[in-house]
């Protein structure tokens, strides 16, 4: 009797394992770019939200109907007081929401006026700031007489891993711009 081995056709068990290892790390990657992906549009979504915020609240102080609210600290501290419903149920972990308002100084033209004018002493500016419930005010001295303001908005929150994020925009609003009330 002729017992003949034929080679054997087929993968060894070291060529198995590693074989198994490669297409384990190649899975696990994938894993990790998923979540890392996710997290990414989560960031994206928050940022997005942040600067939706910012641009309500600064149609909130283009709409006002007199330049005296828009430079009475009183009158942000209420509007600043009252979420914009939508971003706050939509951007978790909102810690503050800021306005400041300084004035604008207008260059003079040229040529000089004669006599010279004198400069003019500069206001302080002020910053209403909302965090959680509570609203606070630097300063109570109303801006109304200045020609035009530069108004900033803020916003900050915290993302889930706890990383602090934030968003500005600033603009120049003027005492013409506004319309008149009657």
């Amino acid at each position: 009797m002729n017992l003949s081995h034929k080679p054997s056709s087929g993968f060894s068990l070291p060529d198995i394992v590693v074989s198994v290892a490669i297409l384990a790390i190649g899975i696990a990657g994938i894993y990790g770019m998923f979540f890392y992906g996710i997290a990414a549009l989560r960031a994206a979504d928050n940022g997005a939200i942040a600067n939706k915020n910012l641009l309500q609240r600064l149609g909130q102080l283009q709409n006002l109907s007199s330049w005296f609210d828009l430079t009475a600290p009183s009158y942000i501290s209420t509007l600043l007081s009252t979420p914009i419903t939508t971003t706050a149920q939509s951007l978790p972990g909102l810690t503050q929401e800021s306005i400041t308002i300084s004035v604008v100084s207008v260059p003079y033209v040229s040529p000089v006026p004669s006599p010279t004018p004198s400069p003019t002493a500069t206001p302080t500016p002020f910053t209403v700031t909302r965090s959680g419930a509570s609203v606070n005010t630097t300063s109570s001295a109303s801006l109304s007489g200045a020609a035009a303001v530069n108004v900033k908005l803020n916003v900050q929150w915290q993302d889930k891993s706890g990383r602090s994020h934030t968003r500005e925009i600033s603009t120049v609003l003027s005492s013409t711009g506004l319309r008149p009330t009657f």
